[in-house]
């Protein structure tokens, strides 16, 4: 089995989390079975990693648990062979805007690492075992789907029952959105109205992030709402200011996408002898974010372990960085190059045609 070792979290605008794979040096049997982890949490989703050796090679694999029909999860990942002596002789491999969908909720690298390689360049750690880090940022939960509109909504005032789309799994919760094909409001006749459903859990009420898309070529964008659904799971409707027949610009069906950033659990407490509630009404809301839970191999985990995960982090993105920016300097003056040059060029035939044009021709037979 892969044992979860450590988790660091980067605390950075893309959610970074590395994730630490203790690996058993039996791999490198001959019949070794593969190994496999048991399952995380990472942005709101549930996860699993392994390592599926061929005959060469030690491959490694990414798997979405949580997938559903209609929605996706894009996501940045890489996977690390961590070696003992110097961070530049780890093996890694990257890959970006990677999307898992109900069909493809699997991918990685089957030439991962040489498994002579890990019985030859130090990759075995001091206790007989390999460490693989796992690093994921930048994920976003999105439903896109198209709505079947009845012909009778066609109409400018269409009034009629919801609709609804296809169910989809985020923060280990079953989400739908509904559709409202007439909200009428003091303003504006004929609006549409959109609503965010949570289905499962319904213990607490939930503070949750989201925008929504809808019609072709993201006719209308919400920005980011963020609202508190109650404990039946319902949240605030949100009034689009624009009829329906406009949204699907005739067509019989509407483009529908929900982005999903964060949910977090909310309780109330209502306890009138206590000392922190309100005098008027009585209430004090008490928002708590649960935490992921993980489980590690190692018990005594102390936070000063992510110190220099933490520092090595940051110094490879910093090197990352200057080597991007030292190579795009390196093409700009590549560029200035080329067109100094050409410049020159231009100037020495410009010259040249100057001097043909200045000195005198011989006069023809003619002229004498």
């Amino acid at each position: 089995m892969a044992k979860l070792y450590r988790l660091v979290k980067l605390n950075d605008r893309f959610s970074t989390q590395v994730f630490t794979f203790l690996l058993p040096n039996k791999i490198l049997r001959e019949f070794s079975p593969d190994v496999y982890a048991k399952d995380f949490v990472y942005g709101f989703q549930k996860w699993t990693v392994s390592f599926i050796k061929s005959d060469k090679h030690l491959g490694a694999y990414l798997k979405l648990q949580t997938t559903s029909a209609d929605a996706v999860c894009k996501v940045d990942y890489s996977f690390t062979m961590i070696n003992r002596e110097h961070f530049t002789k780890n093996e890694t491999f990257i890959e970006k805007n990677f999307i898992f969908n109900k069909q493809t909720n699997v991918t990685g690298r089957k030439t991962f690492v040489p498994l002579e390689d890990l019985a030859t360049r130090t990759f075995m750690q001091e206790n007989g075992e390999f460490l693989v880090e796992l690093e994921l940022r930048n994920i976003v939960t999105t439903l896109e789907c198209y709505l079947s509109i009845p012909k009778e909504y066609h109409s400018k005032y269409a009034y009629g029952p919801k609709m609804e789309s296809p169910y989809f799994t985020f923060g280990l919760f079953d989400w739908s959105i509904s559709l409202y094909p007439n909200a009428c409001t003091a303003e504006t006749e004929g609006n549409v109205a959109v609503q965010l459903h949570r289905h499962t859990s319904f213990d607490h009420m939930c503070d949750v992030r989201y925008q929504i898309t809808l019609g072709e070529k993201n006719l209308f964008e919400s920005g980011t709402l963020e609202q508190l659904l109650d404990t039946t799971g319902n949240g605030e409707p949100y009034v689009v200011g624009c009829p329906l027949h406009i949204l699907s610009r005739g067509r019989a069906t509407l483009k529908v996408k929900v982005d999903m950033y964060n949910v977090v659990s909310v309780s109330e407490l209502n306890d009138p002898e206590s000392g922190y509630l309100s005098p008027d009404d009585q209430k004090l809301v008490v928002q708590l974010e649960w935490i992921d839970s993980q489980l590690l191999i190692c018990p005594s985990y102390h936070s000063l372990d992510d110190v220099t995960r933490l520092h090595k982090q940051q110094m490879m993105r910093e090197i990352l960085a200057l080597q991007a920016e030292n190579e795009a300097l390196e093409k700009q003056i590549h560029s200035y190059q080329v067109s100094i040059s050409k410049t020159n060029s231009k100037s020495v035939s410009e010259d040249e045609g100057m001097r043909r044009s200045k000195s005198p021709r011989r006069r023809s037979h003619r002229e004498h």
